[in-house]
């Protein structure tokens, strides 16, 4: 029997041609330190320049296909089977490494054998529509403590590779808050997931509150959080996802319901004038108090609106799939052998 490697990399992407070389030479660099590390890229179709930037370092290259379910979870998906090895690190193509952050990953899970993954600390570069940084948010997740348990990790994250194997690995079929799911799933397996404080990365992309980004994830099916719990249904998981995640539902249906009751009331008492005003009234006064906040309320209402919207709508159009009849067959653009470290 072939012996494990210490670590594997799964660089996924898609379109990330104007990040990806940067991304590449930080995983490279930060893999230095840990000997026998296999990395591979996983292009999720891109019709840019991706494959070929990545083509220009010693690293495996897959490819899914244009006509497959193509998400996020499915290139780690597919990055996991094409990958034997203890440890298993993901991080997206838009993303930079710290140097020292997989040898401290590496070294607390070690130490800690009841945990099944670990991530850091996170900055976010926010773009502008030219790629230029208009806003630095550090620390996204806000920790505070050395090490800090969590019910999820995001996108960027190392796993036992043990743990993956008894409660499956990214669900390829799910679009969004993937990692919210493989994190019920590895919980229930026992395993806890923690933060560490330690500089794990810097991410590079737009803000997401902004009303162009809000509209193309609502387009580009970022929202379907339905077929997520469509899923965690099928998985068992039902109220524990929905509570856990999905509150922004509950608050939203509930301030729709108790305007329409208070509509309703109103006119049939006969006191929809007084109601009016005074409504008016206050709108006027919130707006005079908050002018200066008026675009950011605006965002977030369209927001949390398409977000339950498309909630609803892809609960209801889902039909959940078993992960492993996502195809197999992907398109090896280069497998280098390589040992790494």
């Amino acid at each position: 029997m072939t012996s494990l490697r210490e670590l594997a990399i799964i660089i996924i992407g898609r379109n990330e041609a104007r990040h990806l070389s940067r991304c590449i030479l930080s995983v490279l660099k930060g893999s230095e330190s840990v000997p026998d590390t296999q990395i591979v890229y996983v292009d999720s179709a891109s019709t840019d320049q991706s494959v070929r930037i990545a083509s220009a370092y010693p690293i495996d290259i897959l490819r899914l296909k244009d006509d497959w379910f193509l998400s996020a979870a499915a290139g780690r998906y597919t990055g996991f089977l094409h990958t034997e090895s203890r440890y298993i690190f993901f991080i997206d193509g838009d993303s930079v490494l710290f140097r020292n952050w997989l040898t401290n990953g590496i070294r607390f899970l070690k130490a800690h054998p009841e945990i099944a993954g670990t991530a850091g600390v996170v900055h976010e570069n926010m773009l502008d529509a030219e790629g230029r940084i208009e806003r630095i948010r550090r620390n996204r997740y806000g920790q505070r403590n050395p090490v800090e348990e969590t019910r999820t990790l995001g996108g960027i994250a190392l796993y036992r590779r043990e743990a993956l194997l008894k409660s499956g690995s990214f669900h390829p079929y799910i679009q969004v808050d993937e990692e919210r799911e493989l994190a019920l799933r590895i919980r229930s397996q026992g395993y806890a997931l923690v933060r560490i404080l330690e500089p794990m990365a810097v991410t590079y992309g737009p803000s997401r509150e902004t009303v162009r980004e809000i509209l193309r994830r609502y387009h580009g099916h970022l929202y379907t959080f339905g077929r997520t719990l469509r899923h965690c249904q099928a998985e068992g998981f039902f109220t524990r996802y929905l509570f856990e995640r999905l509150s922004f539902i509950t608050t939203t249906i509930a301030g729709f319901v108790v305007v329409l009751l208070a509509t309703v009331i109103a006119v049939w008492s006969g006191l929809w004038h007084l109601i009016l005003a005074v409504g008016v009234g206050l709108v006027i006064l919130f707006l005079l108090l908050k002018r200066n906040r008026l675009h950011e309320i605006g965002t977030s209402l369209l927001k949390r609106f398409l977000m339950t919207w498309r909630t609803i709508q892809s609960y209801f159009t889902t039909r959940p799939l078993a992960m492993d009849t996502y195809p197999r067959d992907v398109i090896v653009v280069r497998k280098t052998g390589q040992a790494g470290g």
